[in-house]
């Protein structure tokens, strides 16, 4: 809920004279990549789906915010700080304005310090598009920016309760269970609850869409965005292929997925 901050305080005003800009650039890596998203090293065997960075720029009254959500399961600092950098020189977007966010999808590859060194050849393959990563967001704030154009917004919540369960126990022996499995005699009782809120902001024939759930639906080796293509693709079948759903994952630390959605 936190990350659409921001578009809430600015759909507020009903007489606001909005535009709007969406954009997506394809950021899949190269194959045999490192994969994040577990505990072991995945080397990357294919495509699922492109992996993207989706962007929307809203500008009312001469002010102008960019909202950039990446299909990856971390989006580190320094990419972060270059990426702003690139886009308040090209579009003049403060740097402050811009709100970049991973989605944390498990089937994408690996940003961090956990699985380098692997060999050197992967190493300089991971590093070179490592590189490459915050001209790409920056090139999909330049393109959503250059399409803005006037538009509605309108904010709702909807409810999604049967797809998310609550990962972590407490064991009758006291200690905290992660995952002890289905009907694990051994649970006391679940610790937390759920947050069925979908949270959706449309502008302009797009989305920005809000959900607490991991994205962890697909597994494998292959790079996915996991649940948020399916809902793009979804989405699309409905109001058309050039609808543009932008998706953010809320506070999902201990909510995992029941079904495989995508």
């Amino acid at each position: 809920m936190v990350r659409l901050a921001c578009l809430v305080l600015l759909a507020a005003s009903v007489e606001a004279q909005w535009r709007v800009g969406r954009a997506e650039v394809d950021i899949t890596p190269p194959a045999k990549m490192p994969m994040a998203g577990y505990y072991h090293i995945r080397l990357n065997e294919g495509r699922h789906d492109p992996l993207y960075a989706k962007a929307m720029v809203v500008e009312q009254g001469g002010e102008r915010v960019a909202l950039v959500a990446v299909d990856y399961v971390q989006i580190p600092r320094q990419f972060v700080d270059e990426a702003r950098r690139l886009i308040a020189a090209r579009t003049g977007i403060p740097a402050t304005h811009v709100m970049i966010s991973a989605t944390h999808s498990h089937t994408g590859p690996e940003l961090g310090t956990r699985l380098r060194n692997v060999t050197p050849e992967i190493d300089a393959l991971a590093k070179g598009f490592w590189a490459k990563i915050p001209g790409l967001i920056a090139a999909s704030v330049e393109r959503a920016n250059g399409a803005l154009a006037p538009g509605e917004i309108a904010v709702g919540v909807g409810r999604e309760e049967s797809i998310s369960f609550i990962r972590r126990f407490r064991m009758i022996d006291g200690t905290t269970g992660w995952n002890p499995g289905k009907r694990n005699p051994k649970i006391d009782r679940v610790l937390g609850t759920i947050d069925p809120d979908v949270a959706v902001v449309t502008a302009r024939g797009g989305a920005y869409v809000n959900f607490a759930l991991h994205l962890d639906t697909v597994g494998g080796a292959e790079y996915s965005a996991d649940y948020p293509y399916a809902l793009s693709r979804t989405l699309r079948e409905v109001k058309g292929p050039a609808f543009s759903p932008l998706f953010t994952i809320g506070c999902a630390g201990n909510i995992n997925p029941t079904v495989d959605l995508v």
